[in-house]
């Protein structure tokens, strides 16, 4: 059984999945739902959902906000349309956003492999090594490092989404994410 718009199964999300979703909540992005039988309208992280008939998907929660002020608690999917063109509140597809988001996604494993072939991750393998060391020195179960790295690129996702947000190259700070060996491993997912 499927759900959501990013069509995962009910569970865990699979890797790809949780990088996707990373990255669209660094981007801010939110859906307006219209009013209906079970509330009034409102704006909600766009993630598992597009939300229902008529709902749209904004750039920013202060496009949302700007919106359903113009709009009220009552607005009909024509009229927070009408209010997002008055306001020149950008509009976005869902097949769009998550072909972008994958797209990201991919690049960000192209680079990751880049960075590996050049050496740039070699400050994340020591702080791994590190970590696994002292791990088994403690008795307790230490990281894989496709565990640990991922983790690192579920940071490096939702930094990416947030520095296009905000109009910055999409790896400004990556490299300060990584971990520090002498602070236990939260483990992904």
């Amino acid at each position: 059984m499927k759900h959501g718009i990013l069509g995962l199964k009910m569970g865990k999300l699979n890797r790809r999945d949780q990088l996707i979703s990373a990255y669209l909540d660094g981007l801010g992005i939110v859906v307006v739902e219209p009013a209906s039988a079970g509330g009034p309208a409102r704006a909600c992280r766009f993630g598992d959902k597009s939300g229902p008939p008529g709902s749209l998907i904004l750039r920013s929660a202060s496009h949302a906000d700007l919106v359903l002020g113009i709009c009220g608690e009552d607005a009909t999917a024509a009229e927070i349309e009408e209010a997002c063109r008055a306001t020149g509140a950008d509009i976005l597809i869902s097949d769009t956003v998550l072909r972008d988001a994958g797209a990201e996604i991919d690049f960000l494993d192209e680079q990751m492999k880049a960075w590996n072939s050049a050496g740039g991750l070699a400050r994340l393998n020591s702080a791994f090594k590190q970590a696994r060391a002292a791990a088994v020195a403690t008795h307790q179960s230490a990281p894989s490092y496709s565990d640990y790295q991922h983790s690192f690129k579920l940071k490096i996702a939702g930094l990416m989404g947030k520095n296009l947000a905000l109009g910055r190259h999409r790896f400004d700070g990556v490299f300060a994410l990584i971990p520090d060996a002498s602070k236990p491993m939260k483990k992904a997912g």
